[in-house]
């Protein structure tokens, strides 16, 4: 999600929050990168169910995991083919 929440806007992105979570997906890696390329920059790795709608502004863009998705060390690594 590019952009996902504003002082005009910040519900929407509440509002996804909440229903990755009732789809289950409360265990996902949610990746907050904030203010890349910049000085400010700030890279987050959380578990969607500790995903807050703060840690984003609109100078985030927010990667929702799928579920083979894992960290390895301060990495995050998506297989390509899950058998």
């Amino acid at each position: 999600m590019y952009n996902p929440r504003s002082a005009s806007r910040p519900e929407g992105f509440a509002r996804a929050l909440e229903v990755l979570s009732e789809a289950g997906c409360g265990e996902r890696i949610v990746i907050f990168a904030r203010a890349l390329t910049t000085p400010e920059e700030k890279i987050e790795t959380v578990i969607l169910r500790d995903a807050q709608p703060e840690m984003a502004d609109m100078r985030t863009l927010v990667i929702v995991a799928n579920s083979a998705t894992r960290r390895v060390g301060r990495w995050v690594y998506a297989p390509r083919h899950v058998r």
